[in-house]
């Protein structure tokens, strides 16, 4: 097991939206709307397709927003092994933050775990929300990179959930 990589990755995306850090919140609370910015359910144009190939499913998902609680996504993509994402919130504070611990796992192979922080800060009538990650890496150099490419195409629809009903 000597020939196992551990890549270590640090990085802190900025988003601005022109609305309310209370809608913002909610999109990240609320599990439908997280499920379909997010999981990119029924949008041929999802971050998980595009990524993962149009055959990308999702086989389960559950949420449970509070602190100590979990946050669990099972899915597949065309060809792979069952991959999973368990996320365990640490710290909420409504419209302001979220501090969150997650791992992602390809059959039995873990991949990947991380430490996440969201900042929810008014600007005016919009919000610029900080996402950032503390990720430990496994047995892939480039994953890091790969990570902050999805988190982007992952904001970007987050984006469009919020402008869905202004």
């Amino acid at each position: 097991m000597n020939d196992r990589t551990i890549t270590l990755g640090t990085f802190t995306i900025e988003r601005h939206y022109p609305h309310l850090p209370e809608k913002v919140f909610d999109a990240f609370r609320d599990p439908i709307k997280k499920r379909r910015w997010m999981g990119g359910e029924g949008d041929p144009n999802s971050a998980a397709r595009k990524h993962h190939g149009q055959d990308f499913e999702i086989v389960s998902f559950e949420m449970n927003f509070k602190v100590d609680e979990f946050e669990r996504w099972t899915f597949r993509v065309p060809g792979g092994e069952l991959m999973r994402n368990d996320t365990r919130y640490h710290r909420i504070i409504p419209n302001h933050s979220i501090v969150f611990v997650y791992t992602m796992d390809c059959g039995e192979h873990r991949m990947s775990s991380s430490q996440n922080t969201v900042e929810f800060i008014r600007e005016g009538q919009g919000t610029k929300l900080v996402f950032t990650e503390q990720g430990v890496y496994f047995d892939d150099p480039e994953a890091g990179r790969g990570r902050e490419i999805g988190t982007n195409d992952i904001l970007n629809k987050l984006g469009e959930e919020l402008d869905r009903n202004g």
